[in-house]
């Protein structure tokens, strides 16, 4: 009996063709999604599609995803929420993802410049305002920033983490804290999900089942 987690042919078969048919929706609806973000919009397509690039070989499956990017960057405003779902840590975490697995070829200290100032900027004003689950949000966008081995902005951001982890433990121990009422979903419950929590998701699943190195992208959900 084979013990192996290695797909046999029939199944390499099934997962490649289920692949196609993925790849197919996503390119050809994946425009349409109104969500810029990482769980259920436009920024879980391009991490899908980078992987599966990587995995086919082929670059038009990068090119693609750069097209993805373009379209959040020229669609993104700092009005967005900054919640890890739909809004920019998210986004911004995908991006730092991004170059640290090196789909793409950029410095983040000066790419990731806008929402490392925004961020900051929202915790020392907006302080006690900011619910918890924002605040674990930035949480894991400063996180992700301080992987990259090539930030120079390391006591930035390591002050921005240390006032994120402040302001958690003061959530924490303060029971009548103001929470953020921001919707966390702005989009219909039944407009198609295109990001990690949906079909790029389930693309992402189908990859790793198929190849494990692809398996850095579940840290991202």
């Amino acid at each position: 009996m084979n013990q192996s987690n290695t797909p046999n042919l029939i199944d390499e078969f099934c997962i490649k063709h289920q692949l196609e048919i993925l790849v197919d929706r996503i390119a050809f609806s994946g425009h349409k999604c109104k969500s810029l973000g990482l769980s259920f919009g436009k920024m879980g397509i391009v991490i899908f599609l980078f992987h599966y690039a990587r995995q086919i070989k082929d670059v038009s499956f990068e090119n693609a995803a750069v097209k993805f990017i373009n379209e959040i960057m020229s669609d993104i405003h700092f009005s967005i929420p900054l919640n890890y779902a739909h809004g920019l840590s998210g986004i911004g975490t995908g991006i730092e993802y991004l170059a640290q697995h090196d789909f793409l070829e950029i410095d983040t200290d000066e790419t990731l410049t806008g929402f490392d100032r925004l961020f900051v900027e929202q915790i020392q004003k907006r302080k006690l305002y900011l619910s918890a689950q924002y605040l674990m949000d930035l949480k894991r966008f400063f996180t992700a920033r301080l992987e990259n081995s090539q930030t120079k902005k390391r006591d930035f951001l390591n002050k921005a983490k240390i006032d994120i982890l402040s302001l958690l433990e003061l959530h924490h121990n303060v029971s009548f804290i103001l929470e953020d009422t921001t919707i966390q979903n702005p989009f219909p419950d039944d407009a198609e999900n295109f990001g990690l929590e949906g079909l790029s998701g389930k693309g992402l699943l189908l990859l790793t089942t198929l190849n494990p190195q692809h398996n850095t992208w579940l840290k991202l959900r």
